[in-house]
């Protein structure tokens, strides 16, 4: 499993837009490691959740935060020694294009806090 990671302290200096652009290139149809499709999940650990909300939408973080399906919620369960269902705690966005432009946009899961 590869990873990537997106980090500064200071705000302002575009991570999320990377984000999404490195989320966004490894998930299209035109990407593949070892012939298959790569398997991609963004988790957002920004209080704001502006990587999953341009992903998924700003109703799907709202409604998975008020289920209180958070990254938060799920590190205490593990901590308590519980084995909560991963699935639970993921957002999925299915392949789809988007509008007019026809630009495919791959399967990806998302995490938030």
């Amino acid at each position: 499993m590869k990873s990537i990671t997106v980090f500064n302290n200071k705000g302002g200096v575009g991570k999320s837009t990377l984000t999404l652009l490195i989320a966004d290139f490894f998930s299209s149809t035109a990407v593949s490691v070892a012939n298959r499709r790569a398997r991609i999940l963004v988790i957002d650990l920004d209080a704001q959740n502006s990587s999953a909300i341009a992903l998924i939408g700003k109703a799907s973080v709202n409604r998975q935060q008020r289920a209180g399906d958070t990254i938060e919620s799920l590190l205490q369960l593990l901590l308590q020694g519980k084995k909560p269902a991963l699935n639970d705690f993921l957002l999925h966005r299915l392949e789809h294009s988007t509008g007019d432009k026809k630009i495919p946009l791959g399967e990806l899961s998302v995490m938030v806090s």
